[in-house]
């Protein structure tokens, strides 16, 4: 049985059709990576903004029905059950991992970015309301009142 040369080679992919797929498969990895990784940040952001939210409001109300100012709090009192009742909220379960978070007795809260490449980085929430954004890692957003998201 005589076999035809056409079907005799071609078997399989050449060398070059392989490293043409390759190639378009690393162009768009190069393209696609850094926005996941950005979005993760932005999750992380969006949790530091929410606890410097629930603190914020919690300290208006304790100090408008109590006329009492809150004790200043660090990070680890976010899980201490006497410091957090000093501010009206309940405990976390564990001390924040991701963000050191401080707050003084006026009212004013910063989460520090700890680990990762934006470590540094720093979340402020004024006793007025007001986003703030530093350490070289944050910037605000196009809408002042969404917060910070990382440069």
């Amino acid at each position: 049985m005589a076999i035809n040369k056409k079907q005799r080679y071609q078997r399989g992919f050449t060398l070059v059709e392989i490293l043409i797929v390759v190639v378009i498969l690393a162009v768009l990895a190069a393209m696609v990576v850094p926005r996941f990784i950005d979005k993760s940040e932005n999750g992380f952001i969006a949790d530091a903004q929410n606890l410097l939210g629930s603190l914020r409001s919690s300290y208006v109300m304790v100090t408008d029905s109590d006329l009492t100012t809150p004790l200043a709090l660090a990070n680890a009192d976010l899980a201490s059950t006497s410091a957090m009742a000093t501010w009206g909220m309940q405990p976390l379960a564990a001390a924040p991992t991701r963000f050191s978070f401080a707050c003084t007795a006026a009212g004013s809260c910063t989460a520090t970015r700890t680990g990762g490449s934006y470590t540094g980085g720093t979340i402020n929430l004024s006793e007025s309301g007001t986003w703030t954004c530093g350490g070289g890692r944050y910037v605000l957003q196009s809408d002042p009142r969404k917060g910070c998201k990382p440069v």
